[in-house]
């Protein structure tokens, strides 16, 4: 049973993390990205460290997880793939050493980061319910398994000598299908993903109408016109990438007909 100063030392870690959250969230560099993960990382390490419960170090080790994932999505979008090569997309020369990373790290950010989000969230799920250990490990044995077999629809992870299967849901295909057949499912779940992507853009232009009217933001000011034109920028993208798979889909269909899978 926990005495009272641990269960105040839990919920401080609980509030700091909570702000930590929101943080990451909030990033915009990778310095930033990389201050919640130390933070992060001290907060599992104390908890782990003074026995707090594997519960509240998973906790602190999901964020970790969670920055990690962002910080490698950041690196990819800067095409510093792993190596110190330079940033061509702004001009100006970046190297991985420049940003206090090295090739290793930024190898397995990366790496962290391919692992779909779904089954990012099973993966963390199912080490909550168990009480195992949340670890880049294990994210890292996940990520290489999609990786080396990118249509299977499970991955088997091994931890503890116990098998477990995360499952991929729509990302991933049995292996036993044809490519046309990957190719129409695919086109199928990311044409389902685009209209419930249009679908939440459009609630949230009119939360943020909603907002700004009851802040009584100008429509005209600074603010109100950059949040304007970045979800019209989203719409159009949108509109563009179904637009786009609409012209996939009806060329699956004919692929479809012709070779009889529907009359």
């Amino acid at each position: 049973m926990n005495t009272p100063s641990q269960r105040t030392e839990k919920h401080q870690q609980l509030v700091d993390l909570d702000e930590a959250r929101r943080s990451l969230t909030l990033a915009q560099s990778i310095g930033e990205i990389k201050s919640v993960r130390h933070r992060a990382e001290s907060i599992r390490a104390y908890a782990q460290r003074t026995s707090l419960g594997i519960e509240q170090q998973n906790y602190a080790a999901e964020l970790k997880l969670q920055a990690e994932r962002r910080a490698g999505e950041f690196l990819w979008n800067m095409k510093l793939r792993g190596g110190d090569r330079k940033s061509k997309s702004n001009g100006v020369g970046i190297r991985l050493r420049d940003l206090g990373i090295d090739k290793n790290q930024s190898a397995r950010w990366q790496l962290e980061a391919s692992v779909p989000e779904n089954v990012f969230c099973e993966f963390v799920r199912r080490e909550h319910e168990s009480r195992r250990e949340i670890s880049s490990a294990g994210l890292l044995r996940i990520a290489k398994q999609i990786r080396d077999r990118p249509f299977t629809a499970s991955v088997n992870h091994l931890d503890q000598g116990r098998d477990y299967a995360v499952s991929l849901q729509s990302h991933l295909l049995p292996s036993n299908v044809s490519h046309d057949q990957q190719e129409a499912f695919e086109v199928g779940e990311l044409s389902d993903l685009v209209s419930e992507a249009r679908n939440h853009h459009e609630l949230l232009s009119g939360l943020v109408r909603s907002v700004c009217q009851r802040a009584r933001v100008h429509p005209m000011s600074t603010d109100y016109r950059a949040i304007q034109r970045y979800l019209g920028e989203v719409e159009r993208h949108l509109i563009e990438i179904a637009t786009g798979l609409n012209r996939l889909t009806a060329t699956s269909l004919i692929h479809q007909r012709h070779n009889g899978w529907i009359a």
